[in-house]
């Protein structure tokens, strides 16, 4: 996509994210996400701090043509600052190609979006494993990650890709359950739910689903935790 134009000349863009690699280097991931939430009145803050530790994990070892889709969506500000955090020169900055994480909210929201530099647009839960499908077949050379949460695993659309993941016998998808305990309104079952999910899919030495226990940080707790302001 390279340094996008929304409104913002390209060498702005470039002094702005040398600006923003200083300050980067200065504050956590965690950090960033709690200040830019903080400046821009942002919720879904719990989910966005669940997600993180999942998304640092697949961006410590996904390869460039690699596909990261988030099936919960509204864990793009997560998304966008790990990205970021990947940046490591302008070379870098302009082959990624997005801006600073402040102007993708502000011009294109709190969802995924491709505009934005995502692999996959989202917003309804449920999605993210057809799309995922869809890039893994479509190239069964590069790997596709696709992280799911208590509320994508609602919706049935989700389960009928796990069966298609399964009778296709598809490897090259990995799903990384993001599980805080809790949907948009209600505390999960999180036993049964795993258990779901290895009937579907864990057969002897797959390692296709990981489900990583997590929490949404201190003081965005539980079903609050998705709708709190910082």
């Amino acid at each position: 996509m390279g340094l996008i134009a929304y409104g913002v000349a390209q060498t702005e863009v470039v002094k702005r994210w040398r600006n923003t690699t200083l300050l980067v280097h200065n504050m956590t991931n965690q950090e960033r996400i709690l200040a830019i939430s903080k400046e821009l009145d942002l919720s879904h803050i719990g989910s966005n701090l669940s997600c993180l530790p999942v998304l640092e994990e697949i961006y410590h070892k996904k390869k460039p043509e690699d596909k990261v889709i988030l099936c919960n969506a509204h864990a793009h500000l997560s998304h966008l600052v790990v990205r970021e955090s990947k940046m490591f020169d302008e070379d870098e900055y302009e082959k990624i190609g997005t801006g600073v994480v402040e102007d993708l909210i502000k011009q294109f929201g709190i969802h995924c979006d491709r505009k934005a530099g995502c692999d996959a647009s989202g917003g309804s839960l449920g999605h993210g494993l057809g799309i995922g499908i869809g890039y893994a077949l479509a190239d069964p050379k590069r790997d596709v990650y696709v992280i799911v949460s208590e509320g994508s695993m609602m919706e049935g659309s989700s389960w009928e890709a796990l069966r298609i993941i399964d009778d296709l016998n598809i490897e090259n998808i990995y799903i990384h359950v993001n599980a805080n305990g809790y949907s948009a309104v209600a505390k999960i079952d999180l036993e049964k739910l795993k258990q779901r999910l290895v009937a579907f899919l864990d057969h002897p030495g797959s390692m296709r689903i990981k489900f990583h226990e997590t929490d949404n940080g201190e003081g965005f707790e539980g079903v609050e935790g998705h709708y709190k302001k910082a």
